[in-house]
C-alpha cells in the first residue's frame, strides 16, 4: 500500500461511502493527465491516479456516461509515480503531472495526441513521433499570468487553486525564473494589489538579456506611487519596464520601456507587453527549427505565414525564400513584426494588419498564390472560413502548429477532406509539469 504525500483524500469512508469505494487498476489518462479505469465496466476519472496501478478509488459524482473518483489509496503504486517537487502541487493549477516521471509525462502526451487524432478526428494512418522533451523540465516558463487574492488572509498574487478562483502563493515555484516568486512577493506588498486596483499582472523575463517586464492588468484606471516604483527598482534591478492596460484601453508604460528583448535562433525580437509570444524560450527554438525544417523554402517560392503575432517564424524562413505575407489582426504585433524585420535587415516579408479570413480571398483574386502556408492560430483553431481559402488557393504544403489536439482534429479532419495528407506529427513539450502539448504537422497536397 502506498500513500502519496497529500495527494490522496484524507477522508475515511464508512458506512454509505463504503459502497462507493472500489478497487480500480488504472489502464490509461485522459486529455488532462487524469488515470482512467473501470468500475463495472463504467469509465472512471481519478485525478492523480497513474497508469498501472492498483487503486482504492471512492466514486463521488455519477454522469450519464461516466464516473469521477476519488484517490484514496494505491495499493499497487506504478514505478513512473515519483514525489512531487512542489509542496503545493495538490492544490496549485499551475501544474497537472508532477506526481509522474518526466519520462511518463512525455509518453502521456504523444498518447493524448494519438488518441485525440484517432478519436476525434478519424485520422489514423499518420506518424506521430514521440514527444520532443527538456534536458531540465524546470525553470521555464518566461512568461506567466497571476492572479490576484487573498490567500489564508493575506494578499496573495499566484496561480489559481486547482478549480478555484483563490489564488495560491508560488513561493518556491519549480516552473518559473528564480527571479519571478520574491517580485511576486514584493508586489504583493504594493497599495495598488492591497487596494484592489490590479487584478492580475503578468511577469515576462527575457532569456537572452535577462531584462524582466511587469504588467498590471486593471479594470479601471489607477496611480502608481513613484517611492513604490523606487523600492521596486531598488530591490529588482532587471526590471526593465513596468507597464499598466486597463480593460478597453491600449497599453500604457507606467516606467521604462513596453517591451522587452529576446533572440532566438539567431534572430533578435523586440516583444510588446501584451502581445503573445512563447513562454519557454529554449524549446521555442525547437519549434523554429522543426518548422524550417518541414517548410524547406526554396529561393523562388512565396510563403504566407498566418496568425503570424510579432513575426517568429516569418522572420525564420524569410531569408531562405523570395518572400513572406505574414498575416496577423493584432495591429501592435504587426507593428512590432515590421520592426523585428527591420532589426534582422529583413526587407522581403510583407506584414498584413488584418484577420485571415478577410485578407486571404484578397490575395486570392490578386492572383497571389504560396507554395506553402504555415497555420499558427490560437487555441480555438482556425476558423472554417480559413480552411476554405487554403484549399482554393492549393498550396503544395501546410505547416500546422498547433496548442490544442483536439481542435487540431477538427481542422486536419477539413483538410483531409480536400486533398491535404498529414504526413507526421511532431508534439514538442512547451509546457512540463503541465497535461499541455504544442505539435507541429507536416501536410502535403495529394496528386490528382
Amino acid at each position: 500500500m502506498y500513500k502519496a504525500n497529500g495527494l490522496l483524500s484524507k477522508a475515511n469512508p464508512s458506512g454509505e461511502a463504503m459502497e462507493n469505494t472500489h478497487v480500480v487498476e488504472i489502464t490509461d489518462y485522459s486529455h488532462c493527465g487524469e488515470g482512467v479505469g473501470r468500475i463495472e465496466g463504467q469509465v472512471v476519472f481519478v485525478p492523480m491516479a497513474v497508469r498501472g496501478e492498483l487503486a482504492r478509488v471512492q466514486v463521488v459524482a455519477k454522469k450519464k456516461n461516466y464516473l469521477r473518483g476519488q484517490l484514496l489509496e494505491v495499493l499497487k503504486p506504478s514505478s513512473a509515480r515519483v514525489k512531487p517537487f512542489c509542496p503545493l502541487f495538490a492544490d496549485c493549477g499551475g501544474c497537472h503531472l508532477q506526481h509522474i516521471t518526466y519520462a511518463e509525462q512525455l509518453f502521456f502526451k504523444e498518447h493524448r495526441v494519438k488518441t485525440a487524432l484517432q478519436r476525434l478526428g478519424g485520422i489514423r494512418e499518420i506518424e506521430v513521433k514521440p514527444t520532443l522533451g527538456m534536458k531540465d523540465p524546470w525553470h521555464y516558463r518566461h512568461t506567466a499570468r497571476f492572479h490576484v487574492g487573498k490567500s489564508q488572509g493575506k494578499v496573495c498574487v499566484g496561480f489559481f487553486r486547482s478549480k478555484s478562483h483563490d489564488p495560491v502563493p508560488v513561493t518556491g515555484c519549480r516552473i518559473l525564473p528564480p527571479e519571478f516568486p520574491p517580485l511576486l512577493e514584493h508586489l504583493s506588498r504594493l497599495p495598488v494589489i492591497h487596494n484592489g486596483a490590479v487584478k492580475e499582472v503578468v511577469l515576462r523575463k527575457s532569456q537572452a538579456t535577462g531584462e524582466i517586464l511587469v504588467v498590471f492588468l486593471a479594470e479601471k484606471p489607477f496611480s502608481f506611487d513613484k517611492k513604490g516604483i523606487d523600492r521596486l527598482l531598488k530591490d529588482f534591478p532587471t526590471v526593465t519596464g513596468i507597464v499598466a492596460q486597463v480593460t478597453g484601453a491600449k497599453p500604457a508604460v507606467i516606467w521604462g520601456q513596453g517591451f522587452y528583448t529576446e533572440e532566438l535562433a539567431g534572430l533578435k525580437f523586440q516583444i510588446p507587453a501584451t502581445s503573445f509570444f512563447q513562454s519557454n524560450p529554449l524549446q521555442a527554438e525547437v519549434l523554429i527549427s522543426l518548422v524550417r525544417s518541414y517548410a524547406t523554402p526554396c529561393a523562388d517560392e512565396v510563403i504566407f505565414d498566418l496568425y503570424s503575432g510579432v513575426g517568429v517564424f516569418a522572420l525564420a524562413i524569410a531569408r531562405n525564400c523570395a518572400g513572406v505575407y505574414a498575416l496577423e489582426e493584432d495591429e501592435e504585433a504587426v507593428l512590432s513584426g515590421k520592426a523585428n524585420a527591420r532589426l534582422n535587415n529583413i526587407n522581403n516579408i510583407t506584414f498584413v494588419a488584418d484577420r485571415a479570413e478577410n485578407a486571404l480571398p484578397e490575395f486570392k483574386k490578386r492572383g497571389v498564390s504560396p507554395q506553402t502556408i504555415i497555420l499558427d492560430p490560437p487555441r480555438a483553431g482556425s476558423s472554417p472560413e480559413v480552411l476554405k481559402v487554403i484549399y482554393e488557393l492549393e498550396p503544395k504544403k501546410v505547416v500546422y502548429i498547433s496548442c490544442n489536439p483536439a481542435t487540431l482534429a477538427r481542422d486536419l479532419t477539413l483538410l483531409v477532406e480536400k486533398g491535404y495528407q498529414p504526413e507526421l506529427v511532431q508534439p514538442v513539450d512547451m509546457f512540463p509539469q503541465t497535461y499541455h502539448i504544442e505539435c507541429v504537422v507536416l501536410l502535403k497536397k495529394s496528386k490528382p
